[in-house]
């Protein structure tokens, strides 16, 4: 991936501020990440250099360990399929279980499928 053409010269309020915000990502992202209980990269920075040159905020996310690698694309992928964007046999049978268990699949009147509450019928 490359970086766009290089702006005109950023203001120094404007790097300051640019600095700021790359900062404050990397702390949200570092906690995020741990929240998640997922690894935090080494190096994970703001990327000075870059924002110095008028690129505006940017993050450098450092390197990660095969395992570490690992552990980001397997909580990537629960990710998607919790939100459908993957749908495997796997994902289509929990799915099924908890619309079984909680809600109940209908058909509206113009042919879109719907969730709605399960009532005690």
């Amino acid at each position: 991936m490359s970086l766009p053409e290089q702006p005109s010269s950023p203001t120094e309020d404007e790097i300051r501020q640019h600095r700021r915000q790359s900062e404050e990502a990397a702390d949200v992202l570092e906690t995020a990440l741990r929240v998640a209980r997922m690894p935090v990269p080494q190096g994970l920075s703001p990327a000075y250099g870059l924002i110095g040159q008028g690129y505006g905020p940017r993050l450098v996310l450092g390197t990660l360990g095969l395992y570490q690698a690992q552990q980001w694309i397997e909580a990537l992928h629960r990710h998607a399929r919790a939100h459908g964007y993957v749908m495997d046999a796997e994902a289509c049978g929990l799915a099924s279980q908890v619309l079984a268990e909680f809600r109940v699949p209908t058909l509206s009147g113009d042919g879109t499928h719907s969730v709605r509450e399960e009532l005690g019928q």
